[in-house]
């Protein structure tokens, strides 16, 4: 069976993304480990956030003077919310970026709201650089505001709009 993570990122306001999710049944969910990267949060709080979940997740072992991570079983399913701004200010952050990298290894679902293009496209980017290395990275769009992430996917579908059929030679698919 396939392990597919379902990331879902876009321009509009948290509150419609997390309705989004609700409607989904994902946040509803008894054994979600819910995770709130919010627009209001300063760097020490996302650090802080993300260190607390990456040492839920891993456990260090000493062997040899040499620190291994070693993966614990994770019980619950990982859900992530991220705004757009925190997202700016991890690919901003060398030590943030290196700590939501490792995060994303472990996350089934993530919803990111209010992401500018160029957050899309940088989630995509870390998405290829650190988990796609062995998968395939799909995209899936409806506008002008997708192409930067739907051009760093191996494989883009966009969905049919005025917007995107003036980009056909960014989709690989476009469907009604």
């Amino acid at each position: 069976m396939a392990d597919i993570h379902t990331w879902i990122v876009s321009g509009d306001r948290s509150e419609n993304v997390e309705a989004l999710a609700r409607n989904l049944d994902i946040v509803n969910c008894n054994q979600a480990d819910i995770l709130y990267l919010s627009e209001k949060d300063h760097l020490e709080d996302i650090d802080g956030k993300i260190n607390s979940r990456l040492l839920t997740l891993h456990k260090k072992t000493k062997t040899n003077d040499k620190i291994e991570i070693v993966h614990e079983e994770v019980k619950k399913t990982i859900v992530v919310f991220i705004h757009g701004r925190v997202m700016s200010a991890i690919v901003k952050n060398n030590k943030l970026y290196q700590q939501f990298a490792l995060l994303l290894i472990h996350i089934k679902y993530l919803f990111g709201s209010s992401f500018s293009p160029k957050n899309k496209a940088d989630l995509a980017t870390i998405m290829k650089k650190f988990l796609c290395k062995k998968c395939k990275l799909l995209a899936i769009g409806d506008g002008l505001n997708d192409v930067m992430m739907l051009k760093e996917s191996d494989l883009a579908i966009g969905i049919r709009s005025k917007e995107i059929l003036q980009l056909k030679g960014v989709c690989d698919l476009i469907v009604s």
